[in-house]
């Protein structure tokens, strides 16, 4: 989703590519979510799941050069920044739902749980305001939290083989924990936590992508296709310890894989086609600058009570009106957002 890195320590073809890695991963998402209501493919909707890791990725990478001065600030502002076009989503949602006498039940633990983003990890509905698809920012949230350790870690130049190695361990005993603790909402979080440590020190530290690195990525991301589609065969084969094992484990840890791979390629192929990209760019700007806000509101309009599914009876025309009302939603969110974050930030933060 679109966020106000600060970019000065990139080229401008870097900036290009991250913002066309980022307007891929935004039209995966909606994919992901369109393909299983329109076209009734659930199997297509979890080939376009990496849309939201590809996030992450994004995320850790740039912030991984971003100095941190004055924390209690850069909490806020990120909080505001991600906070107020939810919030103005669930309000101008709720309205005209109310309007239309169509909001549903909302209890007051639900206000609460919204309010302070635990939808990802309690799994919660706001009436008829569809917010499933918001799960996301409670990782995203989580993953800001710990940023300013991170940064701290960073400054104290600790070696990037001792990251690669925390990771890996502490994945080991999340895997163990999942399985045997059974502790659902967190076997989403720390894979995804880990997928933003990893890029933040890989882009702290300067790495690179070479040609051997790509191949011995791209190699082991047919290998964690394959073990995909194995563990899916076993789990509708051989009962619910492989369906455990496979929802868990296998399509998470995968799934980030895929991500990682995608960012890189898509990533090369910007610095290799580096013109063609920016003579692209505009279309590439502003669907980056729209992508958070298309976020939040494009799936209200794939399931609930604004599914726009079957308003004709031709399939090309409601995905056109799913498209116009999404972008429109979109432009609105976005207009009233920046104006009331612009007000806020004058109240009194400072700038980093």
């Amino acid at each position: 989703m679109n966020q106000k890195y600060n970019l000065s320590n990139f080229t401008k073809s870097e900036s290009r590519a991250i913002s066309t890695i980022r307007m891929v991963a935004m039209f995966l998402i909606i994919l992901c979510h369109y393909a299983p209501t329109f076209l009734g493919s659930s199997a297509l909707g979890a080939l376009f799941s990496i849309g939201v890791p590809v996030f992450f990725i994004i995320s850790g990478y740039l912030y991984g050069k971003k100095d941190i001065k004055n924390i209690k600030n850069w909490y806020i502002k990120q909080f505001i920044k991600i906070s107020v076009p939810v919030y103005i989503y669930c309000f101008i949602t709720g309205i005209v739902l109310f309007v239309f006498n169509n909001l549903g039940t909302i209890t007051f633990k639900n206000i609460i749980i919204h309010t302070f983003f635990l939808q990802g990890f309690v799994n919660t509905h706001l009436g008829n305001i569809f917010t499933g698809n918001l799960w996301f920012i409670s990782f995203i949230l989580l993953s800001y939290l710990i940023t300013p350790l991170l940064q701290k870690i960073r400054e104290k130049s600790i070696s990037f083989k001792y990251i690669l190695l925390f990771i890996m361990f502490f994945s080991i005993i999340e895997i163990f924990a999942i399985l045997n603790l059974k502790l659902q909402a967190f076997s989403v979080a720390i894979p995804f936590i880990f997928l933003y440590i990893f890029f933040y020190f890989y882009s702290a530290y300067n790495k690179k992508m070479t040609s051997k690195k790509y191949i011995i990525l791209s190699i082991g991301m047919s290998l964690s296709v394959i073990c995909r589609f194995y563990f899916k065969y076993l789990a509708d084969t051989r009962g619910m310890f492989y369906s455990t094992i496979y929802d868990r484990v296998i399509v998470q840890y995968t799934s980030l894989i895929l991500a990682a791979w995608i960012f890189f390629t898509i990533y090369l192929l910007c610095q290799k086609f580096n013109i063609l990209i920016e003579k692209l760019y505009p279309f590439i700007n502003v669907c980056d600058k729209y992508s958070f806000y298309i976020y939040i509101c494009h799936q209200m309009f794939l399931t609930g009570v604004c599914n726009v599914k079957g308003v004709t009876e031709n399939f090309a025309l409601d995905t056109l009106i799913f498209i116009v009302v999404t972008l429109f939603s979109a432009i609105i969110l976005k207009l009233i957002s920046e104006f009331l974050i612009q007000i806020i930030t004058k109240v009194g933060i400072r700038h980093d």
